[in-house]
């Protein structure tokens, strides 16, 4: 479970409630890690770092610069055993953010992956991108930088169903604001990173009986086909709505009738001083 997108709304104060809130939202449904997006650096390095002391889960950036140390503010990755594979996880935040703060530089993202993917693929058999960089530059990045097998991406809010292909590696948005939960499976075979979309294999219409639905001619192509690919690696990316069909975790809805409760609070007291100011 990742996260690419801000914690922050647009007006300040219930931006800081819903920061503050989210951090303990994702610790309930367990992240395994977060990447830092331009809209999360608004209230500065010594708000994000406390903000990052109450998660269950690390922040993660390789190109946001602590100007102090002229390293970075966070891990720059995080490497992760899944069923006996080693998977190597960088965060990257977009360089055209309007960056307001001495404490805080954003490196090139591209010359900072270049870097951190040559020092994964010595570490680790799978590659993860998680960027705040938005789909163009993610496209930008898969074909400046070989060796990332996944960009999960946002700051641009694609919905992205059916993920993108740039030379070997596979990119992934699930839309904006929690409305989807973006959910990629994968499947290795004999160690290969090869992947193909399982959900593009079809039988082609004119191989149908168009009144009776059974295959008239080119099975033996369609067999063929699904004998090879049963010994290839593939993944399938699916995007599930978050409405009313997906049960409330009750710990979940407790902060977010928290929250609205907290907002509702905000606007009344803004609305109060502004009328006092007339």
């Amino acid at each position: 479970m990742f996260m690419t997108n801000p914690l922050n709304e647009r007006t300040r104060d219930q931006s800081l409630k819903k920061a503050e809130q989210a951090i303990e939202a994702f610790n309930i449904i367990g992240c395994d890690a977060l990447n830092v997006g331009d809209n999360d650096l608004a209230e500065g390095k010594e708000y994000l770092l406390k903000r990052a002391e109450e998660s269950n889960f690390p922040f993660i950036s390789a190109n946001l610069i602590d100007t102090a140390s002229g390293k970075p503010l966070f891990e720059p990755y995080m490497i992760k055993e899944v069923d006996g594979l080693r998977v190597g996880i960088f965060g990257l935040v977009t360089h055209r953010a309007k960056l307001d703060n001495p404490d805080l530089l954003i490196d090139d993202p591209f010359e900072t992956a270049k870097r951190v993917v040559s020092e994964l693929k010595e570490k680790c058999d799978l590659v993860i991108a998680l960027t705040h960089l938005g789909v163009n530059d993610d496209k930008k990045l898969a074909q400046q930088v070989p060796g990332i097998n996944i960009i999960v991406g946002g700051h641009s809010s694609a919905k992205l169903e059916t993920p993108l292909r740039v030379n070997d590696t596979i990119i992934l948005q699930a839309y904006l604001q929690g409305r989807y939960l973006g959910r990629l499976d994968l499947t290795i075979r004999n160690g290969s990173l090869d992947f193909f979309d399982a959900m593009s294999v079809s039988i082609p219409q004119n191989i149908l009986d168009p009144e009776g639905g059974q295959a008239t001619a080119g099975v033996s192509d369609v067999s063929q086909e699904q004998e090879q690919n049963a010994e290839r690696s593939q993944y399938i990316n699916t995007l599930v709505i978050m409405d009313g069909n997906v049960e409330d975790d009750p710990e979940v809805q407790e902060l977010v009738d928290e929250y609205k409760k907290a907002r509702t609070e905000i606007l009344r007291a803004r609305a109060k001083a502004a009328a006092e100011k007339k």
